[in-house]
């Protein structure tokens, strides 16, 4: 497996949120490639990171935070080519730094549950139900 080169940024470059809306669209989480609806979600989290190989948007994490007690991280991704390299790992570490005020909250799947640790969130309950108001489409 080749060593990756990973810069961890938290601003949109001119072709960054196309590329985003391209990884959004491949992983599902988006009907169509939209660039503008790519920016105006990354803008509109508190705070957010992509994960950047060679000029290549390949992950992003974005958080929702009051910088005083609370942190969620609403989205992780990254894209399928280049998992399991630890770059979901270096973007929820960045997240965790960037709030390391606060009690940082995310989701998490048997699967990715290793992830998520090793970036020092860990489950503090095993007994709780997921609600949302609609499933995402």
């Amino acid at each position: 497996m080749t060593q990756l080169t990973v810069t961890i940024r938290g601003h949109l470059l001119p072709d960054d949120t196309t590329q985003a809306a391209e990884l959004l669209f491949r992983l599902g989480w988006s009907a169509k490639v939209d660039p503008e609806a790519t920016e105006r979600r990354l803008r509109g989290a508190t705070w957010f990171a992509l994960a950047v190989v060679d000029r290549r948007v390949v992950g992003f994490v974005r958080a929702l935070s009051d910088g005083i007690a609370v942190t969620y991280i609403a989205e992780l991704g990254v894209a399928p080519e280049v998992r399991r390299r630890g770059i979901g790992s270096l973007l929820l570490s960045a997240a965790v730094a960037e709030f390391r005020e606060t009690v940082v909250h995310a989701d998490a799947s048997l699967r990715t549950l290793p992830v998520v640790a090793r970036a020092g969130i860990v489950p503090r309950s095993l007994d709780i139900v997921e609600c949302a108001s609609r499933q995402r489409q």
